[in-house]
């Protein structure tokens, strides 16, 4: 299950569709969360960001 939070730790997104042996970074890659930040950032947002562990890719 990944999940993302907020900067007061409240949960925001959650994915439990995987089972516990999927990686982070497999997760990342089917998420309409990746695909909405990339759509903000090639429109110019540039001041969003989202952290994440070393089972994450670095990406703009």
């Amino acid at each position: 299950m990944a999940h993302i939070c907020d900067y007061n730790l409240k949960i925001i997104s959650i994915n439990a569709c995987h089972a516990g042996v999927t990686q982070y970074a497999f997760i990342w890659n089917q998420s309409a969360v990746k695909e909405e930040m990339e759509r903000c950032f090639r429109s110019g947002d540039t001041a969003t960001w989202l952290f994440g562990d070393s089972g994450y890719p670095q990406q703009p």
